[in-house]
């Protein structure tokens, strides 16, 4: 290896694998820096022209005041254990600043809305949202316009966390609210309109609790009632208290999801809110209410209002309390205590068996005689 002296640099001369290279070997910003070239030509050009550069910097060094060279002593001292340079430092203030300069929270909600609104059932799947999802985002993060005018980047995590608690909000409702802002700041940061994200910061606390679910004689006034007041809606309801299924599903399945030569059903990716299909078998009694009501076309074909207003109705006349997802919970109690966790893990579409063991372990003790009858309620 041979080494020449020019304009102040050192060049050497490389040879790997019968091949010659110039390294050009330099100190920029105080770090040591090395360049390869094809040929002596171009590093000498280089180490010119870096010449010229540092002379002119060092120019523009000596025209600082006093203060401003001590300033700049001072902040690469501080920096020094971090390895960031001044340079650095200063870009990220740029960026920051300039996020604070930006729209406040209530036009960017603005935007953040229509954005989604625009993947409502899009024909590009890969990106396309359901029309309730869209409803229900819309919903919680119209909520955080509160901060008016205010930029993203002004909003601290403690303000969040008195706003979201001065709603009296359960613990569950509390958390969905900072997820919705969490994505919010996500989507902000990415388009540069703010550079971190504070919601991160807010941890709620909730209070776990076994679910509630409907006992196997109140189901059984539940489907009496139904018969009587509103027959269109049984399939509706067996499907989600002997097969838990979530009812967006039910609301987006076919008759032609039951698979009746094989006494089995499959949810479509779909209709799947996971968006990944699911097969599992259909017990003895679901099938008998199946058969009994079987026709072609939509199982539930009818308004979500209509929906919510029948099944108030009947769970009214029946005399029973109306329970939040209490016909899936129901339906992953007592197939737990009777088939165990992994069929009950198939049908539910669940990934993991910890929300079953989380929520329902201790439910099922106890249970297995219950669990008996609950699946023997057949259509008679």
């Amino acid at each position: 290896m041979s080494k020449i002296h020019f304009k102040g640099f050192t060049i050497r001369t490389i040879s790997s694998h019968g091949n010659k290279r110039y390294q050009l070997d330099m100190s920029l910003g105080g770090e040591r820096v090395r360049r390869k070239f094809k040929s002596l030509q171009e590093a000498k050009d280089e180490a010119t022209r870096q010449s010229i550069l540092q002379g002119h910097i060092g120019q523009k060094a000596f025209e600082l005041d006093e203060d401003s060279r001590a300033d700049a002593l001072l902040a690469k001292e501080l920096l020094n254990d971090y390895g960031a340079s001044l340079q650095d430092v200063a870009k990220f203030y740029v960026r920051h600043q300039a996020a604070k300069k930006g729209r406040g929270i209530e036009e960017l909600i603005d935007e953040y809305i229509e954005y989604h609104h625009k993947r409502v059932n899009s024909s590009d799947e890969t990106d396309s949202i359901r029309e309730k999802t869209f409803t229900d985002l819309k919903q919680r993060i119209s909520f955080w316009s509160i901060f008016n005018k205010r930029s993203p980047d002004s909003i601290s995590d403690k303000e969040i966390r008195l706003a979201v608690k001065s709603k009296s909000l359960s613990g569950i409702s509390q958390r969905n609210y900072i997820r919705h802002l969490s994505l919010f700041y996500n989507w902000c940061i990415d388009r540069g309109y703010a550079s971190s994200n504070p919601a991160i910061k807010v941890q709620i606390k909730v209070r776990r609790k076994d679910p509630d679910i409907y006992e196997p004689e109140e189901v059984v006034k539940i489907l009496d009632v139904a018969e009587k007041l509103h027959p269109e809606i049984i399939p509706y309801f067996v499907l989600a208290f002997f097969a838990g299924i979530r009812p967006d599903e039910i609301t987006r399945m076919d008759w032609k999801d039951i698979k009746w030569n094989r006494n089995a059903i499959q949810i479509s990716s779909s209709a799947s809110k996971t968006n990944s299909s699911r097969t599992f078998p259909i017990k003895s009694n679901l099938l008998s209410w199946l058969n009994a009501y079987k026709t072609d076309g939509k199982i539930f074909p009818f308004s979500e209002s209509s929906l919510k207003r029948w099944r108030a109705e009947i769970y009214k006349t029946a005399g029973v309390r109306t329970i939040q997802d209490g016909a899936r919970h129901s339906f992953a109690t007592f197939s737990y205590a009777l088939d165990g966790l992994e069929k009950t893990i198939d049908a539910l579409g669940h990934s993991t068996s910890d929300m079953l063991l989380k929520h329902y372990k201790n439910q099922i003790t106890g249970r297995e005689k219950q669990a008996e009858i609950y699946f023997n309620i057949s259509y008679s």
